[in-house]
This record gives structure tokens, sequence and C-alpha cells, in this order.
């Protein structure tokens, strides 16, 4: 039986918040879907343990791991999200991550949207479509982007760059594309870009974000190369070129975090 709609647009109209969540969990366990409501419970617990880590989270994942190998498929489908996608990743209860190859997300994007509190995009096979990818207004609520292994250009990163849809993000990846600097420089003056925190660039043709020295898991230096120090010399401080971390275990951030 899926959410009734009431409850769903409360949570697609307010997806930072706890309590629609909260709600919806009330009427899965009211309807006899008791383990979807234990599951929401458990993530909501565990999205806000992660900001004070305590050996708590390793009960609470594995006990939310044991749920979704038991019943993803049952709940796919109950979220009507069972086809078109390659993968789904549930956080706080609900889907919010995607893996879908970049044409089919621009052919089904009203639809995803009105099925899940999607924030967070993983795409596929982007070049094609790349033009009316970043001229989609549904990138709009996107916070976290994966653009992994999509035979991207300096032509490409222009049209992120310059996309007017895309100022809420805060974390990007963009490993193993074929940009150069001049791609990266458009990513640099971008005024769309500038809620981003983290750029992974590895795998192109330059790295411009700080190399980092490791001591037993402790963060003591932070070495920004030329690439790196050219760019805020042209275009001024760029935070996305710096690691907000003190440990080797918080870097990469975690792209959940970043929401808030």
């Amino acid at each position: 039986m899926p959410l009734p709609l009431t409850l769903l647009n409360e949570i697609l109209a307010s997806p930072d918040d706890d309590l629609p969540r909260k709600n919806a969990a009330q009427w899965f366990r009211n309807n006899t879907f008791g383990t979807r409501a234990l599951f929401i419970e458990k993530q909501l617990s565990l999205a806000v343990l992660a900001y004070n880590p305590t050996h708590k989270n390793f009960e609470l994942e594995s006990d939310i791991q044991q749920l979704l190998e038991s019943h993803i498929d049952q709940w796919r489908g109950l979220d009507g999200l069972a086809t078109s996608i390659d993968n789904v990743q549930y956080h706080r209860g609900f889907i919010e991550l995607i893996t879908i190859s970049a044409e089919i997300f621009l052919q089904h994007a009203p639809a995803i949207f009105a099925l899940a509190p999607i924030r967070h995009l993983n795409l596929t096979n982007v070049a094609p479509v790349a033009e009316a990818l970043f001229e989609s207004p549904y990138l709009e609520n996107i916070v976290t982007l994966s653009l992994h292994k999509c035979d991207l250009t300096d032509e490409h990163m222009a049209l992120l760059a310059n996309s007017p849809y895309v100022g809420n993000l805060r974390w990007l990846s963009l490993m193993l594309n074929n940009f150069s600097m001049t791609g990266i420089e458009s990513l640099a003056k971008s005024t769309s870009l500038e809620q981003v925190q983290y750029i992974n660039f590895y795998g192109n043709e330059v790295d411009p974000t700080e190399e980092l020295v490791v001591e037993q898991g402790v963060i003591t230096q932070y070495l920004l190369p030329a690439e790196g120090k050219f760019l805020e010399e042209n275009y001024g401080p760029i935070r996305w070129l710096h690691v907000e971390a003190e440990l080797e275990s918080d870097y990469p951030p975690d792209r959940f975090m970043m929401v808030y």
C-alpha cells in the first residue's frame, strides 16, 4: 500500500523537516507496515547521530541494512521507482539518491520528483544530452551531483558553470572526465556554483584542490597546488579548492551531510 498523497506531498514540500517523515512512519505502522515504519524511524535516528557519532551508529547501521536487504524490492515498488532507475539509496526513510542515465532523467523528471524527495543524483551518459540537462529546472533541488566518467569536456564545464539551475549544489563529483584547466576556470568564475563546498576532479588532466599530508589519520598539512593558487589569484577565494576536515576519515565529505 503506497503512502497517501497528502502525506507524501508534505514530505516533498519540506524535505529537510523530520515531522512529515515521522507522520508517514506512524501511518505505515497504523496500516500494518510496521517494518517500513521502523526503517524510517531508525534512519531518522541515524541521521541525527551522524552529527554526534557514538557506538550506537554501528547497531543502527546493521539494523537498517538488514531491513533494506529484506524489503528494498517491495519498498521500491510501493514508492513507484521500481523501473527505469538503475539504483536508489534511502536516507531518512525515503529515497533521496538515484542513479540514472541523464536521458531517462530528463524524460521522467516530473514523475520522479512527484514520487520521492530526491536531493542527490548520480547521472550517467551525460555528454549526449548535456545542453538539455543543464537547462533543466529539475536540477534546482539537487544538492549533490555525480557526473562520474561521463566524457565531459571543457565545453560541458562551461554549460554546467552557466546553468541557472545549479545554485543549490554543494557537492560535485567530476571524476574521470576529459576536461582541462580551461573547464576548471569556467567553474571557478561561475556565479551559479557559489554554494559548492567540494568538487572531486580525480582522473582529469588537472586537479587544483589541496593535497593532504596525513599522519596516523590526522591531516597535518594542506598543500594547494600551483593550479589552485592560480585560480584564487585570478578569481578570488574558492571554497572547493580547500579541504574542510581535520581527520582523513572525514574526507571526502559525506554527501548526505551537505543538505543541512
